[in-house]
């Protein structure tokens, strides 16, 4: 009976097993291993490279005479790499950068012959362990306008190593700067020393116009004397080396007199030239006094266009009335050197004070000479009686210059000069210049500070205006240009000028600079001479 118990028993856990055995599907087994590994060493390369350059010479540089700056490219780091070469422009005369051509000579070998402004090193090269490079300015043109000027210039280094095409990897970059100057090569020369007898700064006093021409851009001085005093008496010294038609006025020129003057111009490089010269001053011409009120108070004898031409254009000649008393100048008459007449208008009153003007008008016979020898007018009162007579010419140092009348000034006054037409009115001497007005700049920045203004005024005198506005933006230079040609305008604005950008696609989408500290607005205008204006704003 136990036996068949126990076998049951048997039977029943054997029957388990097999029952759990089944539902296993796969079992695991785990085997763990450790290793070390010791002594590693991780190493890390460098790129770093500096550049040594002495200067350029010869210095300043003349046409089609090159300077050499030797420059040598010193390797600190470990990795090898490529590297390559190119300009910017940092200041200086953009004429004069853009005439300088720019040779680069690797270890003796051109790499590269151009345009200064436009050297680009393509391909890089690679460092060869001592790279000496020479780098040749030369320029050949002999226009005056590039002596005196500077040319700002780096040369940028850039440099990666060579298993990468440089825009991964390690990298490196140095700026070597560069300043080269022009020096001056035109010889300053005077030429075409002249003068005329012209309109005294005073009455009764003759002056001198001395003019003289250089060939380039100079100072206009003068100094005089007479004999028998040897001192030189000297005209305010001018410093603008800015015209090439000169001419200084000597004023109270004495009558038959020689007069001694040496003119002296300087270029902006300071060198000078001088030349002599010398003339004689005539008589000092009066009118006839005689007792009568009606004189002959100016005339014009060599107008623009015909001398016969209709009135108001042809020649002229103008009445005064110094007296106290209407006249009636009913058959009065003028005469030229040969007796030829020309009748004032019948029943013409003249009041006291008053002018009258007689035009030739066309007529084929009167004719005031223009010559070296010139002519005279006369004035005949109805009864055939001289009144006035004036005589004019070139011998008695009165030039007949066209559109120059010869006049008295002060009106009716015994003293004669050449001052500006004036027929019907008061003499004049001179043209009364009003004063030209400074050109001014308002720089503004706009409530919101995200945009700027600037108004430029009284530029009508100049012909082109350049504008720069500068400011940093976190720790970055930024900047705002432009120019444009002025046609006579008086003023010249640019509003909401961005501190920022803008993208170009629709509903564009504007970014703004930010961490400005100061803004600088520089503009330059340019005509016969450069105006540069400057205002700066703390933003």
């Amino acid at each position: 009976m136990k036996k068949r118990i126990r076998k049951f028993l048997l039977e029943i856990i054997l029957l388990l097993l097999i029952f759990n055995l089944q539902k296993v599907g796969i079992a695991h087994a785990e085997f763990i291993d450790d290793e070390k590994s010791v002594n590693n060493t991780l190493n890390a390369g460098t790129l770093d490279f500096a550049i040594s350059a002495g200067d350029y010479s010869p210095v300043p540089l003349t046409p089609g005479i090159p300077a050499i700056r030797s420059a040598s490219i010193i390797d600190s780091g470990s990795l090898s790499f490529n590297y390559d070469i190119h300009t910017v422009q940092t200041g200086g005369s953009n004429d004069f950068c853009n005439a300088l051509n720019l040779e680069a000579k690797l270890d003796g070998i051109t790499k590269y012959n151009g345009s200064l402004l436009g050297f680009v090193l393509s391909p890089a090269v690679l460092f060869g362990g001592s790279d000496s490079w020479d780098f040749i300015a030369k320029f050949d043109s002999t226009d005056p306008s590039l002596q005196n000027k500077t040319c700002d210039f780096n040369l940028v280094f850039r440099s990666w190593q060579t298993d990468s095409d440089g825009t991964w990897g390690f990298k490196d970059q140095e700026v070597l700067e560069n300043n080269v100057s022009s020096g001056h090569w035109v010889a300053l020369v005077i030429s075409n020393i002249s003068h005329f007898i012209g309109t005294p700064g005073s009455p009764n006093q003759m002056k001198a116009t001395v003019s003289w021409n250089t060939n380039e851009p100079a100072t206009s001085n003068l100094k005089w004397r007479i004999d028998p005093d040897p001192s030189w008496t000297a005209l305010t010294a001018d410093t603008m080396a800015d015209q090439t038609h000169h001419s200084r006025d000597i004023d109270g020129l004495l009558p038959e007199t020689t007069y001694y003057v040496e003119v002296e111009s300087a270029d902006s490089a300071g060198n000078s030239a001088t030349a002599s010269y010398s003339f004689v001053t005539g008589i000092l011409i009066t009118g006839v006094d005689w007792y009568d009120d009606i004189v002959i108070n100016e005339f014009l004898p060599n107008p623009i266009g015909d001398d016969a031409a209709l009135m108001p254009g042809g020649e002229w000649i103008e009445l005064y009335n110094r007296g106290s008393e209407t006249r009636n100048l009913q058959d009065w008459y003028l005469t030229d050197f040969d007796g030829h007449k020309l009748y004032l208008a019948s029943g013409l009153n003249i009041a006291p004070g008053e002018f009258m003007v007689v035009y030739r008008n066309g007529d084929p016979n009167f004719d005031l000479d223009n010559s070296f020898l010139g002519d005279e007018v006369n004035l005949y009162s109805s009864t055939g009686e001289l009144v006035d007579e004036h005589f004019y010419s070139v011998a008695w140092s009165e030039e007949v210059l066209e559109n120059k009348s010869i006049a008295r000034y002060p009106d009716g006054t015994d003293d004669w000069f050449d001052p500006i037409p004036s027929p019907g009115g008061p003499n004049v001497l001179e043209v009364q210049l009003l004063p030209t007005p400074t050109p001014s700049l308002e720089f503004s920045l706009r409530n919101d500070k995200k945009t700027v203004a600037f108004t430029v005024s009284n530029i009508s005198a100049f012909e082109k205006i350049s504008y720069e506005i500068v400011y940093d933006s976190i720790g970055e230079d930024k900047g705002i240009a432009g120019s444009a040609d002025l046609a006579g305008e008086n003023t010249f604005s640019r509003n909401d000028l961005l501190l920022g950008s803008c993208s170009g696609i629709e509903g564009k989408v504007c970014t703004y600079d930010e961490g400005i500290t100061k803004l600088r607005c520089k503009v330059t205008l340019d005509g016969l001479t450069q105006v540069i204006l400057e205002e700066e704003i703390d933003y």
